[in-house]
């Protein structure tokens, strides 16, 4: 049993879900001199005319009140109702840097299909992501090839080892992924994986396939899992695919 880590979460249902992580650890994170991260992790915020605002409010609210030192969003920023937008209205960009950005000095934020520009099978998609990305905290720097993709990253937090995958542009990760989970596990970190789109099931518990045929998200984790269940600590997503 790894001691190092004793995680707790805890959960607020409010048409979306927030998720509160304390990990703690023997050794001080260097960057911040302290022996535990706070975290909150929360999904589908999605401000905008399609939202619900009293929801966001309330959740914004106590994310708040937890003094976190990192911020999580695993997408859904926005979610206006025009179709296919050519623009995203400066008002949820001011929004979210009032609300997600400016409270948590670590943001890590992944890429929902609703940030997305609008396509046919999602057309009242905002196009807002070009504009929220830069509000992230960097991803570590990544040498050598393969490596993640343009909206995927990594960020090592000392404790632990933060990936976030897009489920929209996917590429098979383990090439590069693999061998910093291995490095990661064998100094006793967390590692955390963050996509917005299950990598196993739907919201509703429907295993991910097409056709009968498995996604290729779920090819790739259910495996290791199956083999390892220590290989990933958490795999965070929204639970929506829509």
């Amino acid at each position: 049993m790894l001691r190092r880590f004793q995680p707790y979460r805890h959960c607020l249902l409010s048409y979306f879900l927030a998720l509160i992580f304390s990990v703690t650890g023997i050794q001080p994170v260097a960057a911040h001199k302290e022996e535990q991260i706070k975290m909150v992790v929360v999904g589908d915020t999605g401000i905008g005319e399609r939202a619900y605002r009293p929801g966001f409010d309330a959740v914004v609210s106590a994310m708040r009140k937890e003094g976190a030192m990192v911020l999580l969003h695993l997408g859904d920023f926005v979610y206006q109702d025009r179709l296919f937008p050519d623009t995203c209205p400066h008002r949820y960009i001011n929004t979210i840097k009032q609300t997600l950005t400016a409270p948590f000095p670590v943001r890590v934020f992944v890429a929902g299909d609703n940030d997305l520009p609008p396509v046919k099978w999602k057309p009242k998609a905002s196009g807002c992501w070009d504009q929220i990305a830069p509000m992230a905290t960097p991803f570590d720097a990544f040498k050598g090839e393969p490596g993640p993709g343009p909206r995927e990253g990594v960020m090592n937090l000392e404790l632990a080892l933060m990936v976030v995958l897009d489920a929209y542009d996917w590429k098979d990760p383990a090439p590069w992924l693999a061998p910093l989970i291995e490095r990661a596990r064998a100094k006793h970190q967390w590692v955390i994986v963050a996509l917005h789109e299950p990598a196993l099931t739907t919201a509703w518990y429907v295993e991910k396939k097409a056709d009968g045929v498995e996604t290729d998200q779920r090819a790739f984790a259910r495996p290791r899992l199956r083999r390892q269940p220590a290989f990933l600590r958490a795999v965070l997503s929204t639970g929506c695919a829509g």
